[in-house]
């Protein structure tokens, strides 16, 4: 006679602390459906995160229902948003962790519904580039003038046939260094901060029922 045995254990996946992070609030959405706000200074502003407009007149449903030649009820009323557990254990996280570093916790969830992280400007070497400028709603090259070094005079042929020394302008175009090293700086700072507050989460988080962390993923 063969016996069968039912297991129910659930085997975490291994996941890195940055798709975690991203799985739960671009997927998951757990600010959206939990409600719960990060604490943040009044310095710090925090976009909460909104539907979508609708049109309140219903042209918008008509011109859809044409376009499909049908008219499809929607089931939105009877449903409701499900968060799986790990998603709004990891935010309560991220809002505990906002207490203490609140431009961190911010960024996770920038960062976490994007899905990608802060560009760090790995080996970028900022290049000279043209200055400009816009004129209406065109973009042109900002054009300048010099004189030339004191004393220095160049011959110009008169009407007569004759020379006429002059000091003559000479037109340049102004250059920039692109990116600044001003921005390379404060995008490598907004990494570094990133990046310690997700070393952080993983290292308070608590154990979880799907996702098992293996690394920062960073």
């Amino acid at each position: 006679m063969t016996r069968i045995i039912r297991c129910d254990a659930v085997v975490p996946e291994p996941t890195t602390a940055a798709a975690l992070v991203t799985w739960t609030y671009r997927d998951q959405k757990a600010d959206a459906v939990t409600g719960k706000a990060l604490v943040l200074p009044g310095a710090i502003p925090h976009h909460r995160s909104r539907p979508p407009a609708r049109s309140r007149d219903g042209c918008a449903s008509l011109a859809r229902y044409g376009a499909l030649g049908a008219v499809i009820p929607g089931t939105g009323h009877a449903q409701r948003p499900v968060l799986h557990r790990d998603a709004e254990t990891v935010h309560d996280a991220v809002v505990a962790l906002s207490a203490a570093d609140p431009l961190g916790a911010l960024l996770l969830v920038r960062h976490g519904k994007s899905g990608e992280p802060p560009d760090h400007h790995r080996g970028l070497v900022p290049v000279p580039e043209p200055v400009r400028r816009l004129r209406g709603r065109r973009e042109e090259i900002v054009e300048d003038s010099t004189l030339p070094e004191e004393g220095h005079l160049e011959a110009v042929a008169t009407a007569d046939g004759g020379t006429a020394w002059v000091e003559r302008l000479h037109p340049f175009c102004p250059l920039r260094y692109w990116p600044t090293l001003e921005s390379v700086a404060e995008a490598r700072i907004e990494y570094r901060t990133w990046r310690r507050a997700l070393g952080a989460l993983a290292d308070t988080l608590p154990s979880l029922k799907r996702w098992r962390i293996v690394g920062i993923g960073a």
